[in-house]
């Protein structure tokens, strides 16, 4: 196996998302290839999805993950970006098996595309964000597809979650960037694309927040903002 990697440790985290008990985090170290699991009260890491620094397409290893959530049921998704697959993990860890075909990224049927976000949605399924046509679709964990959205007018669509009234709120990961809310027609009923020196650069993900805001990652200009429904920024965290 040549040289001994690094033990996991919080290198180049990417993304995170808390587990449905409230004490567990997910965090995801894309360029690291590994997805940790961290006890956020004792701050130890107790799992790791992946080897840290080795990336690799079999059952232990990944390439690029890009997400990671825990479902109520116990089990881990990992959207594994550059193998092209979603990987599934049971509660005991174990690798139990996956959606796409490990190293095909042409989007055709049974094959995923370029995987830019992975979400849980309430009725068990799941919602994949695929930069490569572009498109939004929901699935079930067998890969079989309830609904697709295509996003033609999007580059680069990022990280799509639901809002409140159904709808699927993403991020457009350009410059200028731009947050759009799409409905399951793939029109655009909302969005959020400043110009001028406002404009966003890059942003890679948006959620709503139950009060009804939207906050989102302007990734390259150094920022968390949070904006109102009338496109007026009411927050901000960093420095622009």
């Amino acid at each position: 196996r040549g040289a001994t990697p690094p033990p996991p440790s919080l290198v180049l985290p990417n993304s995170v998302a808390l587990a449905p008990n409230g004490r567990t985090m997910l965090i995801v170290q894309t360029h690291n290839h590994v997805v940790l699991e961290v006890d956020s009260a004792a701050r130890k890491i107790i799992a790791t999805f992946g080897e840290a620094g080795i990336a690799g397409a079999d059952d232990q290893h990944l390439n690029t993950p890009s997400a990671a959530h825990r479902l109520r049921d116990g089990r881990t998704i990992v959207a594994d970006a550059r193998n092209c697959r979603i990987v599934i993990f049971s509660p005991q860890k174990n690798f139990a098996g996956q959606i796409g075909k490990t190293g095909d990224c042409s989007g055709a049927r049974g094959a995923l595309g370029k995987l830019n976000g992975l979400a849980p949605m309430p009725n068990g399924n799941v919602l994949v964000t695929d930069a490569l046509e572009p498109r939004v679709s929901e699935m079930d964990l067998n890969g079989n597809v309830a609904r697709v959205v295509l996003l033609p007018n999007l580059a680069q669509p990022s990280n799509a979650t639901l809002t409140r009234g159904g709808n699927i709120l993403l991020a457009s990961y350009a410059t200028p960037g731009r947050i759009a809310e799409v409905d399951w027609n793939g029109q655009i009923v909302w969005e959020y694309a400043p110009s001028a020196s406002e404009r966003l650069d890059r942003p890679s993900r948006a959620i709503e927040l139950p009060n009804g805001l939207i906050a989102l990652t302007d990734d390259y200009n150094h920022r968390v903002v949070t904006v109102n429904r009338e496109k007026r920024i009411v927050w901000q965290y960093g420095v622009t």
